[in-house]
């Protein structure tokens, strides 16, 4: 017997024509062998939180704890997390992490992977030290925000009143955006239209970003 239960074994192949010229190798994929070990429990999608909307463009997806089967390996190998564009579809998904063992209970997505204004459906499952992996979580949606960063008035353009609404929220003072007055405390969305620097917050540098968008020296 070549392979062990519950190992996981990694592939590729190449070809060799008539002139004894090689291909270039496949893609490496992966699969486990069959294991009779008890699985994990299954995973729960914890956030973003079903149906959440103004979802950030690369948001960062958080799953519950690791939960050993009863009986089962208490260690925690692999993580697999899927993205889908079509609800209960995850043949061609919009992401696929494969086998991961760098990000267990979350992942941050990165740029250009998801769209604007977008619904999206997602799940994981947990793979344990004896290679038996759990069912797939129940899968939760998510909407991504509506307007391109920078936006923060949402008229789906950039410009000056944006740069006005940034710099004020630098600052801490109270913003009015489409007849609605924010204090201080502004609300999370609000927060993500005007932190395109990624830092948490708006600060001087966002205006600054902003404003190179305003006048077109920033695409994107």
């Amino acid at each position: 017997q070549d392979l062990q239960p519950g190992v996981t074994y990694y592939w590729r192949v190449r070809y060799m024509n008539r002139a004894g010229t090689w291909s270039e190798w496949s893609d490496e994929t992966w699969f486990t062998a069959v294991t009779e070990s008890v699985p994990p429990a299954k995973p729960v999608n914890q956030s973003p939180s079903d149906q959440q909307t103004e979802v950030e463009e690369n948001p960062t997806l958080v799953s519950s704890p690791f939960e050993a089967g009863q009986g089962g390996s208490t260690t925690h190998d692999a993580t697999q997390w899927q993205v889908a564009s079509v609800q209960g579809d995850y043949s061609s998904p919009v992401y696929d992490s494969g086998r991961d063992i760098n990000n267990l209970l979350s992942i941050s997505l990165s740029a250009g992977i998801l769209q604007l204004n977008t619904s999206y459906w997602w799940r994981v499952r947990y793979q344990d030290g004896n290679g038996a992996w759990s069912e797939w979580s129940d899968e939760t949606s998510f909407t991504t925000e509506a307007v391109e960063p920078g936006d923060i008035n949402g008229d789906e353009s950039i410009n000056i009143s944006d740069v006005i609404l940034c710099l004020r929220m630098s600052i801490g003072l109270p913003v009015t955006v489409n007849d609605t007055p924010y204090e201080p405390e502004y609300p999370d969305w609000l927060i993500q239209r005007a932190d395109i620097n990624g830092e948490g917050g708006a600060n001087i540098s966002d205006v600054i970003l902003i404003l190179r968008k305003s006048i077109g020296l920033d695409q994107g």
